[in-house]
């Protein structure tokens, strides 16, 4: 916890004199009629760490040459769960507040300067990494069996950059291991509700962007762009579990893809830097699909390049993100076409549409030949699993669900079926008004119809919610927020109105994000643009009136003009008749 002795808000010099401070900024008036200079109204803190057993706590204290990140910049928020005491308590002795791990939520914050210079006791560290790579590194390890030597991480940011670069000096792998260790000791906090470790891990977080700063002002990024990026990605994630809303972790990655943009695809010949494109890539797809704007991942010098750093050529899951770069054009391009629905634009944004469903499908049938069912796939009796969610009050939804060799293959075959759903949901919008605009028979609309009803969609949401118990499990933390965000659309698609789409619904609640965001229904999660909204009695009148008037100036146009009779020559010459 954070403890400041005293309750005076002047400035130090008028504290050690003991009278009252004017607290004009940056330096009070009384420190300049004495001559002196102000010193400022920093103070210093006194973080302990006060452990579960009965023990003498360890102590971190603020070094009198620290350099803090100023108020108007940086501020640490932690819950002061001090109860009150007496005048005459002994709380306050030594300027250092005790706190133990049950400190209540409902209590109200301070605000004060962090310093960067404190670290954690190296075996404090080991735990916290220790743990936070038992429960998400391991399981989210490359299998090459399947996936040659491909990195396919099923969280974000779980990179243990250590891995990748074994030859770096000794300042640059305790950087990387310090932006690690920032969201280690926060999830290791959040896990086991040590308010302590919170503390630390914002420390961590604040010295992290301290990093970042230098970075950038010595002009580190472009010499060592995989250094910059993964501590990047860290304090990215670091926002992930911390963040209290729904959508500010969607921000913090599209400031990454912006990053990523700005270096260009030749500096991502790194292992590391390589690596770190894969796991943000279906991220930056996803922003790109929520704000409606293309992403330059679609661009060929950027697919090009994982093929040079992975040996023996791409994974599935490798090429099945490269199917999906175009997908945040393909909505840009549909809100453009709902704007103004014409039939050249509309049989162009279609066709773009059933191409992108076409590579899906035979990506998928490459997967379903190169590996099969078995044995990375197995359906298992639905009743066997003790923490089954998929089921209501009427029973489980499926005699059997799917399980998995291993995450990875969960992950890869779930995110088919988002993409193939998202397609499909997106062309299912349109048919509404090109019925209104073409007819409902219509040959584009026809072609559109046919497409739809080709997918059996209704399979394709089956199997995601089949696939949910498996990403669900504990062992895997009940899932993430790319897992929810497939459940989501699903939801979507299908509606509140069924068992299965109250299973979704469910789903999407239960889900840590929208526990942490404090969201009580699934539309607060993520809300998606899928395609235009159903038209209007007022927009169906419009267009229908609009049609008629076109019919009536296309049929008089197309009407023969009538010819005169042809009188006699001298009646129109009259006396000028020869």
């Amino acid at each position: 916890m954070v403890g400041v002795a005293g309750r005076s808000k002047g400035c130090k010099t008028c504290r050690d004199r003991k009278i009252k401070c004017d607290e004009t900024r940056p330096g009070c008036i009384r420190c300049q009629k004495i001559g002196k200079n102000c010193p400022g109204y920093a103070r210093p803190i006194h973080f302990v760490y006060s452990s579960q057993q009965k023990g003498s706590p360890i102590t971190w204290e603020e070094a009198p040459t620290t350099t803090t990140i100023e108020s108007c910049q940086l501020q640490l928020v932690v819950a002061n769960g001090v109860p009150k005491k007496g005048k005459n308590s002994k709380g306050r002795q030594g300027g250092v507040i005790r706190s133990d791990v049950y400190v209540s939520s409902s209590t109200p914050c301070v605000m004060q300067n962090t310093p960067l210079n404190n670290s954690i006791p190296i075996n404090k560290t080991e735990v916290y990494v220790n743990v936070y790579v038992q429960d998400f590194i391991h399981v989210s390890a490359p299998y090459r069996s399947v996936f040659k030597t491909a990195m396919v991480p099923y969280r974000f940011g779980h990179l243990y950059a250590t891995h990748f670069r074994s030859g770096d000096s000794p300042e640059i792998r305790k950087e990387l291991e310090d932006a690690f260790a920032s969201c280690a000791t926060t999830y290791f906090a959040l896990k086991e509700r040590d308010v302590n470790s919170k503390i630390q891990g914002h420390i961590l977080y604040l010295k992290l962007l301290r990093q970042l700063k230098n970075y950038v002002k010595n002009g580190l990024a472009n010499s060592d762009p995989a250094v910059f990026l993964y501590t990047c990605m860290m304090a990215a994630h670091y926002e992930i579990l911390t963040s209290s809303s729904a959508l500010t972790w969607l921000y913090h990655l599209a400031a990454l893809g912006r990053l990523i943009l700005s270096l260009g695809p030749y500096a991502f010949h790194d292992p590391l830097a390589g690596a770190i494109l894969e796991v943000v890539r279906p991220y930056i797809i996803m922003n790109g699909m929520l704000e409606r704007k293309r992403s330059f991942l679609e661009h060929e010098d950027w697919i090009s390049i994982p093929a040079q750093y992975y040996p023996g050529g791409k994974s599935c899951w490798n090429r099945l993100i490269d199917i999906a770069c175009p997908f945040p054009r393909l909505v840009e391009d549909g809100y453009a076409l709902s704007q103004n629905i014409t039939r050249e634009a509309g049989s162009l944004h279609v066709q773009n549409c059933l191409d992108q469903a076409q590579k899906l499908l035979a990506w998928r049938r490459e997967w379903n030949e190169t590996h099969g069912q078995e044995p990375y796939t197995y359906i298992i009796p639905s009743t066997s699993i003790p923490y089954l969610s998929a089921k209501d009050e009427q029973g489980p939804l499926f005699d059997t669900i799917f399980w998995f060799e291993n995450v990875s293959i969960s992950t890869t075959v779930y995110q088919y079926n988002v993409y193939i759903l998202i397609l499909v949901f997106h062309l299912t919008k349109f048919i509404p008004w090109f019925e209104l605009c073409f007819g409902k028979h219509d040959p584009l609309t026809e072609k559109l119809k046919q497409a739809i009803g080709s997918f059996e969609v209704e399979l394709v949401c089956r199997e995601i919610a089949r696939s949910v118990d498996y990403q669900r499990a504990p062992e895997f933390k009940h899932g993430s927020t790319g897992v929810y965000f497939g459940v989501k659309v699903a939801y979507d698609f299908i509606g509140p109105n069924s068992r299965l789409g109250r299973f979704f619904e469910k789903a999407v609640i239960d889900s840590p994000l929208m526990r942490r965001t404090g969201g009580t229904a699934a539309e607060d999660l993520l809300k998606p643009w899928y395609g235009p909204a159903p038209p209007t009695e007022e927009q169906i009148f419009m267009i229908q009136e609009e049609r008629l008037r076109k019919a009536t100036l296309e049929s008089e146009v197309e009407e023969p003009p009538q010819q005169q009779p042809m009188m006699e020559l001298g009646y129109v010459l009259g006396d000028f008749v020869v």
